[in-house]
């Protein structure tokens, strides 16, 4: 983590030197590297909770509803470093969230 933190930052300093924001920085590193396991027991034990439908078989059929619902409605990207106007988008505006915490 720490050399992609150290590339991630390179990236920005870059970034910001052109006016661009690229798919390798420091939160994008935070987000995908960080742990991400949900843990049902305690709604199983407190509450009787008991899932309807088993994990592989609900990820099965996430992957299938955005492979059908959600890839084909992304626009092909015509930027320079292969993001969609739409993710560009979405960077932008946590990109302007994080200036304004600083």
């Amino acid at each position: 983590k720490g050399l992609l933190m150290f590339v991630a930052t390179i990236c920005e300093f870059i970034g910001n030197l052109f006016g661009i924001t690229m798919k390798l920085n420091r939160f994008n590193v935070i987000v995908l590297t960080m742990h991400r396991w949900f843990d049902i027991k305690a709604a199983e034990k407190d509450l009787g909770f008991q899932p309807i439908i088993g994990f592989r078989e609900g990820w099965a059929e996430t992957i299938d509803w955005f492979k059908c619902n959600w890839l084909p409605k992304q626009p092909k990207s015509r930027s320079l470093f292969g993001i969609a106007s739409s993710t560009q988008d979405k960077i932008d505006i946590q990109d302007m969230s994080a200036k304004k915490v600083q």
